[in-house]
Formats: C-alpha cells, structure tokens, sequence
C-alpha cells in the first residue's frame, strides 16, 4: 500500500514537473519572439575625408547639430593654392604673348624654307621652340585646372542632410588628402536592427508593420520592414531582420535599445 501512495505521488511529480518545464519553454519561446532586442541605427551614414592638403582654418558646427546638404562644415586654407593658380595664370598670358610671336617665325621659316632661301635646320628649330611652348601652355592649364579642384574642395560641405555625430579634425590642424574631418549621420530616417531565432524565418516579410517599444520612450513605435536576410548566420543560428521608421521629432537615439512586441494591427489581421 505504501508502495502505491509512493508511486502515485512520483506519477504526479512527474507530470507536474514536465508540465511546467514545457510550459516554461513555450513561455520562453513566446517572450523571445515577442520581446526580442533591438537596435537602432542610422539610415545613412557617411565619414568625410580631405580630398586635399591643408590647415584647418574654420569648422562652423559643432557634435550633434542639424545640418542640411551642401552646408559647408568645414574650411580648409585655400591661399597656397589661389597663390600658385595666379602665378600659372600669369606664366599662361605670357607664353600666350610669346606663342603668337612664335607663330609668325615658323610661318615665315616654312615660307622661306620652300622657296630654298632658309636651311632646313633653322625650320626645325622654329617648329620645337613653337612646339615647347604649346606643351609648356598644356601643362600650365592642367595645372591650373587640378588648382582649381584643390580650391574648390577647400570647403567640406555635407553630402546629405543629417547630424554631425562626430568632428574627428580641429581649427589650426594640418591636414593631409584622405585624413577624416567629420562623420555625419541622418536620423530622420531610423533602421532598426532585430536577430531572431531561425525557427521565425518564415515568419516576416518585406513591408510588414512591426511594433518596437523603446526603453527610454513613453510609447511604442511603428516600423516597416525593409528588409530579410537572405541566409541564417550559422554561428548564432539567427536571421537579420531591418526595419525603418520616421524619425522626425528626433526621439530616437542612434544606440538605443528596444525590444520588438509583435505585429501592428493592420498585419494581425491579414
């Protein structure tokens, strides 16, 4: 009889236990589909270099303030160039001068040569100083023209509207071409970053509307994703879900952590 009450009570043990270890595990499952974490990440982000060498002379915003598309953010010295520029421009009027006087000796030396009253060798030597001085007049025009990139880029503008999240130079430091000035983010637009589990892999699509709840935010937001990795990262068996939002009052931190808490309402009842 003892043995019986024994054995019942390991039965019921048993079940109770089991019972509660799936539903635990279904619970954990359920939580890690519906409260995964996430991230939020710039849209657009770019780090702007020099093209040029130079000082820095001037940078007119500051970390973490709005900036629209081609606001210059950073000024380099252009003197040494518009000096050299001016000096080759002076040079090309000159050569320019000598290049018309050049012109009539070799006219004059052709004419003299056909008739046999001019030596071939005195032709020649009219057609090489005529020539030297065209090339020497190319290569003054490239030069100018490359002045002319280096002055223009001088000036560090933003390539796309957004915040300046990191000035990398400072006023007076010299510079060389391809050294950073200044990263730039644009947080209007926010993608959010989400790994699941790979068992959910068939369980989003592209234009769906997903819920993110923020932990430094009162409400949750909406996002629309954007886009499913195409491949299960093998080393943690998750697949990359991205998705975007509007950011336009700004809330939303670049870093920020939050969690996914399901679909939005127009997706659950599809």
């Amino acid at each position: 009889m003892l043995l019986n009450k024994n054995f019942h009570f390991f039965i019921i043990f048993a079940v109770t236990y089991f019972s509660c270890f799936f539903s635990f595990s279904n619970e954990k499952k359920a939580l890690y589909k519906d409260k995964q974490l996430c991230i939020a990440v710039p849209s657009k982000e770019a780090v702007v270099s020099s093209r040029v060498s130079s000082v820095v002379t001037e940078i007119f915003l500051k970390e973490g303030e709005k900036v629209g598309q081609g606001k210059t953010i950073v000024e380099l010295d252009s003197k040494p160039f518009k000096l050299e520029k001016k000096a080759a421009l002076n040079e090309i009027s000159r050569l320019i001068v000598k290049k018309k006087y050049l012109n009539i000796v070799y006219n004059r030396a052709k004419k003299l040569a056909e008739r046999k009253v001019l030596a071939q060798a005195e032709l020649d030597n009219a057609t090489n100083q005529k020539r030297q001085n065209e090339q020497k007049l190319e290569v003054l025009r490239s030069e100018v023209r490359i002045l002319n990139f280096d002055i223009s880029n001088c000036s560090i503008a933003a390539p796309f509207k957004g915040v300046i999240s990191k000035i990398i130079t400072h006023k007076h430091e010299y510079i060389r071409a391809g050294d950073p000035l200044f990263k730039i983010v644009n947080d209007e637009i926010i993608h959010i970053i989400i790994n699941f589990d790979e068992e959910f892999a068939n369980s989003f699509e592209t234009g769906q509307s997903i819920n993110i709840k923020f932990r430094n935010l009162k409400n949750e937001i909406k996002a629309e994703i954007i886009r499913l990795a195409p491949v299960i990262d093998p080393e943690t068996k998750t697949f990359k879900v991205t998705a975007k939002t509007i950011n336009g009052d700004s809330k939303i931190k670049i870093g920020m952590i939050g969690h996914y808490t399901g679909f939005a309402e127009e997706n659950k009842r599809k």
